[in-house]
């Protein structure tokens, strides 16, 4: 979708990029009361696993996208497309075999930044989670009106160390060596 919206040099393109650039920029109270309501009463779908995934996955995927199109724009030559089609590749082949590759940083930077707000993201897990249906972010919540048990400290520590261990081999990683 980036991608498209990236290379793609039409209204319609300019258009729904910058509807997923004001959804990010237009206060989330005033997006999540007409979805709760289109959700409750329009489909009868208020308290569905789907449409947690959905509204997570809706809002994770305009921040992705911005991540991705700056990526696009600053990392990825329009010079590296047009020689892999003068060299005979089809678009499909030019995105898997040229663009993709060189997108992986931004790829997993957008994932990152997706799972991030769908881990901490209370209010939409609030409103229209169904019952039996919790989130991290709704299990502590629940947890601290009732009293903190044990468990919520382990998975605490759990995470911080997962958190940490990731960091200490991000940053300990050999570095490629640049090509002279």
């Amino acid at each position: 979708v980036a991608y498209y919206f990236t290379r793609a040099k039409n209204t319609f393109s300019r258009v729904f990029f910058a509807l997923m650039a004001a959804s990010m920029i237009i206060p989330f109270q005033a997006i999540m009361i007409p979805l709760v309501s289109i959700y409750g009463s329009g489909l009868h779908m208020l308290n569905h696993r789907l449409t947690l995934i959905f509204m997570h996955t809706g809002f994770a995927l305009s921040m992705s996208v911005f991540i991705y199109q700056g990526f696009i724009k600053s990392g990825i030559p329009l010079s590296l497309e047009e020689a892999a089609y003068l060299d005979g590749c089809t678009n499909v082949q030019t995105f898997f075999k040229v663009v993709f590759p060189d997108l992986l940083p931004g790829v997993m930077s957008g994932f990152l930044m997706a799972f991030t707000m769908s881990l901490d993201d209370f209010i939409i897990t609030h409103f229209t989670k169904g019952p039996g249906v919790d989130t991290l972010s709704t299990k502590i919540y629940t947890e601290v009106k009732k009293g903190i048990k044990p468990e919520m400290y382990a998975l605490s520590t759990l995470i911080f160390m997962t958190v940490l261990v990731l960091l200490i081999l991000v940053n300990k990683a050999p570095k490629p060596k640049e090509k002279q």
